[in-house]
């Protein structure tokens, strides 16, 4: 799964804002998206999916259209 995801990200050059740490995280994301949003079209994580299944997942779901991406790992 890790595999494809990466994958999926090296066809973007777009950046990415990765969000790490024991706590805090979410809110860290949803922040910094929000001042991003401001400027860019911003893709984000989506609730909790931020483990070795769930960030794969995300980012399988870049697309085109974002301009930056802030992730959450952890």
């Amino acid at each position: 799964m890790q595999q494809l995801g990466a994958w999926h990200r090296r066809k973007f050059e777009l950046p990415l804002i990765g969000i790490t740490g024991s706590n805090g995280k979410t809110t860290t994301r949803e922040m910094m998206a929000a001042v991003l949003e401001k400027k860019y079209r911003v893709f984000q994580s989506e609730g909790n999916k931020n483990n070795h299944i769930g960030l794969p997942l995300m980012l399988l779901k870049l697309d085109r259209h974002a301009e930056v991406a802030v992730l959450e790992l952890g």
